[in-house]
């Protein structure tokens, strides 16, 4: 099972892809088409899934349009004067931005009946036999990808969108204040499976040393790790497509390996400091089991690399936890684990 750790990224963002939608346009009437008119057929094995999204190369926010987001979308609001008393030019109801890995992208969306709605779109995520939820009813083959409707606490809903290889792409919405999302969930994951079977997803393209090319499992040495973490079982490990990867058991001692963004400027947790580690600046944030962050003893190692989209910079982190040990000898571990992977980060 993989984890999620580290401090989330919930920064307002900008849209980074500009005033127009990412992709070509579909249209509105067309993406949010009424539900329920033709029942689709339930996907069958030889069906159910369509091209997969491939998280290296396409651009995980040109899966939907500001056309398909248009019906929920409020009007562009006017923000205040400016100091020198110029008015700002509006600001949009929509707006695109990264979000927490390469293969995730954030659109914020202010919704006419006045709440807010976070998306966050995540492609091949997770293998189609994990955890996301309970499925509830049919999946529906649109497309030629098999959508899976799953149940979640009030102000949340997420669509999970399962390919021919068995991978999902995760679409997440949560309302604040709490409506319902599902309609502009199952808008995007449409639109999302649409698109990609006519070919009109954007290729993304990303510098040679990005993190982009690399998968977290292949940076990590297997002696180093059961030697600088006592006690850690590497034959229970989990790949999460490129950007993750964990070894051992989160009840008792584990570790994870996150490639993934980080809003700037870098904001440090509570308790963490700045070192120097292989040439790479680094923090180091021991914590507790009292921690917001991860409720078991833990240190998290992280370092930065190069802007993506100006908003954001590339970061690897390391995170080692154990109930058996205390804070400060799991940075020892994270530190000689820290050494063996950040000279492979980043190479010119």
């Amino acid at each position: 099972m993989l984890l999620a750790t580290g401090c989330s990224d919930d920064s307002a963002g900008g849209d980074a892809y500009g005033g127009d939608s990412p992709g070509q346009q579909t249209t509105a009437s067309d993406a949010a088409s009424p539900k329920g008119s033709e029942a689709p057929p339930t996907p069958s094995p030889s069906d159910a899934a369509g091209k997969a999204f491939d998280g290296r190369t396409t651009d995980p926010c040109s899966v939907v349009t500001r056309e398909a987001l248009a019906p929920f979308a409020a009007q562009p609001s006017q923000p205040p004067p400016l100091p020198n008393g110029k008015m700002p030019p509006p600001r949009p109801a929509v707006m695109f931005s990264p979000g927490t890995t390469i293969q995730m992208c954030r659109i914020q969306v202010q919704l006419r009946q006045g709440s807010a709605a976070d998306v966050r779109v995540s492609l091949g995520d997770k293998k189609a036999d994990s955890t996301t939820g309970r499925p509830t009813g049919e999946p529906r083959n649109v497309a030629g990808y098999a959508i899976e409707a799953t149940s979640q606490a009030a102000g949340s809903c997420i669509r999970s969108i399962v390919d021919r290889d068995g991978l999902m792409t995760i679409v997440d919405v949560a309302t604040q204040p709490s409506v319902d999302g599902c309609p502009l969930a199952d808008v995007v994951a449409e639109t999302a499976a649409k698109r990609a079977s006519e070919g009109q997803l954007k290729t993304a393209r990303h510098p040679a040393n990005s993190l982009a090319h690399l998968r977290a499992c292949d940076l990590v040495d297997v002696p180093l790790l059961e030697s600088a973490v006592p006690g850690i079982n590497t034959n229970q490990y989990a790949d999460a497509p490129g950007y993750a990867c964990s070894y051992g058991d989160p009840r008792t001692t584990a570790v994870l390996v996150v490639l993934r963004l980080t809003a700037k400027p870098v904001i440090m947790d509570k308790g963490e400091r700045r070192d120097d580690i292989a040439g790479r600046n680094t923090g180091i944030a021991p914590g507790d089991e009292k921690s917001d962050v991860l409720p078991t003893p833990h240190c998290r190692l992280s370092t930065e690399g190069p802007d993506f989209q100006g908003s954001h910079a590339e970061q690897v982190q390391i995170v080692v936890m154990s109930k058996q040990a205390k804070p400060e000898d799991l940075c020892a571990s994270g530190e000689k684990l820290a050494q063996k992977i950040w000279p492979q980060l980043w190479k010119p």
